[in-house]
């Protein structure tokens, strides 16, 4: 278990525990799992199991803590005769 300074603890789990509190979204808390090679943080604090994947430890606990916000990824771009256009599906399917 993590205890931080602002009151928040972070629960270290077995990924298999893990996936029960995202099914049925109990006990509330936030919950960390070592899944291959990634970390799964779970934040249950509402009820809501809001999870994310993270590379690193130390990145996942940060989230947690609600020290940062996961944006949603980029779309990467394509050019076409040099326009920078996103690669949505819909994008993909206006050019022949």
């Amino acid at each position: 278990m993590i205890l931080f300074k602002n009151r928040i603890t972070i629960k270290r789990v077995s990924p298999e525990i893990l996936d029960e509190i995202i099914e049925r979204r109990t006990p509330n808390g936030h919950f960390l799992a070592k899944e291959g090679r990634k970390w799964v943080a779970v934040d249950n604090s509402t009820g809501d199991a809001w999870t994310e994947e993270f590379s690193r430890e130390r990145q996942a606990i940060r989230w947690l803590r609600g020290e940062f916000e996961v944006d949603e990824p980029a779309l990467p771009t394509i050019i076409y005769g040099g326009r920078h256009e996103n690669t949505s599906i819909y994008s993909q399917l206006e050019r022949p």
